[in-house]
This record gives C-alpha cells, sequence and structure tokens, in this order.
C-alpha cells in the first residue's frame, strides 16, 4: 500500500513538470507477464521520473544518494523502492543482490548504466551493472533510447551541503524514447568476461536506439533527412501526449 502511494505521488509530481511544455514521444510499450530491467541512456538528470511517467509503468530504478537526502522526497523515493547509489566502486555485490531482490519480489526495475549524464550525442561507455543485476534475477533487459530537445534543456546547479551539484534539466519541447527488444543474459554474474561481452552488445543496441531517437527528433524539430524520414513514417505507432 505505502509503495503504491508513493508511485501515485511521483506520476503525478512528474505529470505537473511535464504539463504542456514537453511532449513525450513513444512507441508502443510491452505488457510484460515477468519483470523486466529497462536499460537507457542519461540526457536529463529527471529521466527516472520522466521513463516511467512515459511508459505509465511504476518501477524502483537506481538513483544517486543525493536524491535522497530531501526529508520529503527522500522518503517517497524510499517507499517506493528506489535505490540510493553512491560514489562508484560503493555497491558492488551487496547492491546488486539488492536490486535484484526488488525484481525478483516482481516488481520491474529500471537503470542508467553511464552512472552519469550523457556527456554528449553519444553513449558514455557503460558500466556492468545492467548486465549483473538482469544475470543475478533472470530478468530480461530492454534496452531504452533516448533523445532530447538540445535547445529545451539547461544545467542548473544546487549546494547539498558543502557539495554543489549540477544538472540538467529538460524544461521544454520533445522527450523521445525508443524501446528496443528484450535481451536474455544467460550467464553467470560472476563471469567477468561474459558480462564484460554483454555490457558490449548492450551498448550497441542502446547506441542504435538513440540513433534512432535522435532522427525521431529532428524530424519533429523540422531537421528532417531522408534517413529520419525513412524511419518515422505514417504507420510508425508513436504517440504523442
Amino acid at each position: 500500500m505505502q509503495e503504491m502511494f508513493a508511485d501515485k505521488i511521483l506520476m503525478k509530481a512528474t505529470k505537473a513538470y511535464v504539463g504542456k511544455r514537453i511532449n513525450l514521444v513513444i512507441g508502443a510499450v510491452p505488457r510484460p507477464s515477468s519483470p523486466v530491467l529497462f536499460s537507457a541512456n542519461h540526457p536529463t538528470t529527471l529521466d527516472p521520473l520522466l521513463l516511467q511517467y512515459a511508459l505509465k509503468l511504476s518501477y524502483s530504478s537506481l538513483l544517486t544518494e543525493v536524491a535522497f537526502s530531501f526529508p520529503l522526497v527522500g522518503g517517497v523515493l524510499k517507499a517506493a523502492r528506489h535505490v540510493p547509489v553512491g560514489k562508484r566502486g560503493t555497491g558492488g555485490k551487496p547492491l546488486i543482490d539488492t536490486v535484484a531482490a526488488i525484481a525478483q519480489s516482481g516488481r520491474p526495475l529500471a537503470i542508467f548504466p553511464e552512472g552519469c549524464l550523457c556527456p554528449g550525442p553519444g553513449l558514455a561507455p557503460l558500466r556492468s551493472g545492467a548486465v549483473r543485476i538482469a544475470a543475478t534475477a533472470r530478468v530480461a533487459v530492454v534496452p531504452v533510447g533516448i533523445a532530447v530537445s538540445r535547445s529545451g534543456t539547461r544545467e542548473i546547479s544546487m549546494r547539498f551541503g558543502d557539495t554543489l551539484q549540477t544538472g540538467r534539466y529538460l524544461l521544454r519541447g520533445w522527450y523521445v524514447i525508443r524501446l528496443g527488444k528484450p535481451i536474455h543474459f544467460d550467464i553467470s554474474p560472476d563471469d567477468h568476461q561474459a558480462v564484460t561481452e554483454c555490457t558490449a552488445r548492450l551498448a550497441l543496441t542502446m547506441g542504435q536506439l538513440m540513433i534512432e531517437a535522435n532522427n525521431l527528433l529532428a524530424l519533429l524539430e523540422g531537421r528532417e533527412t531522408p534517413a529520419v524520414a525513412d524511419c518515422f513514417g505514417p504507420h510508425c505507432g508513436y504517440a504523442i501526449s
């Protein structure tokens, strides 16, 4: 009950943020019969909430521990079973096991495996967490490519104690999501070579989905090219909200 209430709060807050300033574009969303792990690139700070809102599917995600430092916000995030992540190297296997247990309880997951905001139009090197969680929990990974209107994004800095944190926020424009087909990684999470190879495979798929999402964005913003027109026809099945 507490989890459901927290999910509703986050959905309503995101809806208010999106308002009429942000146009969400997403294709058909699969309704899996078992938990899955959405693995997406990370162009803006609020991607965990925006993706969840666009999917119309509540999930638990890995979020920077800074997000939990606000008394009210942190409480809602914890109630919704989002998981705080510290600096690189501070989680390890205990963190993987914690997140995998959430999936095994029946709740979908989301992760942004770059571990940082996208440094540019390309994908930053992926960390192995997505593959290790999927292999531990035995869930499929749904790769996701996201593209946003650059002209509508702003970097905003806020101070948390002695630390200055800079986030990137979409204030207006397009938020385009391209979903890929589920990928099953039938490997041991402790097999370093297999994890590395599967992470590289996931990066290639996510990179291609990012290209497709950016092509759709180009068309929506009036930057049409022949390649763009081919991938965004009248029967593409995308919905704008």
